[in-house]
């Protein structure tokens, strides 16, 4: 079905639905009891218009709670939405399309506005949904411009009626999922689901990605994604600046090995945390899309294999984080097959958490003591345990849709 004419239907049938006051108010109840609301700071919400889900509730709520920052958006003349930290629903006044905004005057004001990347939780409206979070807007695409530009650790919500969900929903490539929904019945988990694998260097962590992928989960290789980060001109130009051309290689280039020797060398860790500040959050960005793309591709988890995982902050990504548990030795013959000495890899280790914190964040533990046959073994009972199917994959689709 072409998107205007399933759009004329929902509208019609969002018209439809009776006791809109009541059912919106159960929404946002059911919205207020989440945990993500709970922890959230700066929340970004719709102003209703017609017969849209109403936020009242949610309106007042954000505006009475001095530990939480209210945002509402607001039309700009090139289709993209200002975000701006409301205090007062006096500071509100019909907008473009009959939509309540901030009023000239406020919205003038430089410390009310919001970035983006500042918000820790949307609620995002919409005329349509399905489980993978696929939305149907109104078709001004004020919303498909402006999701993109939220960080990966930014949660979407989108609110409508039960009647507003649907089993699929037309997408675009450039079209945005929302990560979870709301109704007046249903809270709905839409992200795919994933696992974290963390470990010792040169412990087998891409062993277990690897065999994980072969059961059917979509792989999101972190480091090399990081080492693609090398590539950007932006990046590279930051680490000629800081460090010289001697990290480059002959095509000017720049070199990992060179790169890794002065970051890693004695010192107090600073050279590596402006690294970091440079590649993870391009990192998370190339995340952000990938995630994206599995949702397109209707994929139901994803296995995020990096170095830094818990040293970036990206437990929140997840839902299992996996550790490889290593005997030292074994350790050292496979840093021995990469070509490092014992103390580039003591020096690498000095910037990552412990091996005692990384096991204490898991909660999964596979041992990588004996062979590959072995670990495979291992992963196969934990994923068997984990979701009861003779096929793996689909008993990971099995569980997301019994989320649903």
């Amino acid at each position: 079905m072409k998107k205007a004419i399933l759009r004329a239907a929902m509208r019609q049938k969002r018209q439809n639905v009776a006791s809109h006051a009541r059912l919106s108010q159960k929404a946002m109840e059911r919205f207020l009891q989440t945990s993500l609301y709970r922890n959230a700071e700066t929340v970004l919400i719709y102003l209703d218009l017609a017969s849209e889900l109403k936020t009242t509730l949610l309106l007042q709520t954000l505006l009475a709670d001095s530990q939480k920052r209210c945002v509402v958006p607001y039309c700009l003349p090139n289709k993209e939405l200002g975000l701006f930290h409301l205090q007062s629903e006096t500071e509100l006044e019909r907008g473009k399309y009959g939509i309540l905004e901030p009023s000239e005057t406020w919205r003038n004001v430089a410390s009310r506005r919001v970035e983006p990347n500042r918000l820790d939780l949307v609620l995002v409206p919409g005329l349509a949904w399905d489980f993978w979070g696929g939305r149907l807007g109104q078709g001004g695409g004020y919303y498909d411009r402006f999701l993109p530009k939220l960080s990966p650790r930014t949660r979407t919500v989108g609110a409508g009626f039960d009647c507003q969900i649907l089993d699929a929903v037309p997408l675009e490539p450039e079209d945005y999922a929302v990560d979870f929904l709301v109704t007046e019945s249903r809270w709905i988990r839409c992200l795919p689901m994933v696992v974290g694998v963390v470990g010792g260097i040169a412990c087998g962590k891409s062993l277990v990605s690897e065999f994980l992928a072969q059961q059917g989960a979509a792989l999101f290789p972190a480091d090399q994604v990081g080492h693609q980060a090398l590539e950007d001109p932006e990046i590279r130009e930051k680490i000629v600046a800081r460090w010289g051309v001697s990290v480059l290689d002959t095509d000017t280039s720049v070199s990992r090995p060179k790169l890794a020797q002065v970051v890693f060398s004695e010192g107090d860790g600073e050279d590596l945390a402006f690294l970091d500040r440079l590649i993870h959050p391009w990192i998370e960005e190339r995340w952000k899309r990938f995630r994206q793309q599995c949702v397109h591709q209707r994929r139901p988890w994803i296995v995020l294999d990096a170095a830094l995982l818990l040293e970036a902050g990206w437990q929140g990504f997840c839902d299992e984080i996996l550790f490889v548990e290593t005997p030292r030795e074994r350790q050292w013959a496979f840093a021995r097959g990469r070509g490092w000495t014992e103390d580039e890899l003591l020096q690498r280790e000095k910037r990552q958490f412990s091996l005692e914190r990384k096991r204490a964040a898991a909660t999964v533990v596979v041992k990588n003591d004996t062979t590959p046959e072995a670990l495979r073994q291992q992963l196969e009972r934990w994923l068997a345990e984990r979701f009861p199917e003779r096929d793996f994959y689909k008993g990971f689709v099995e569980e997301v849709r019994r989320q649903r």
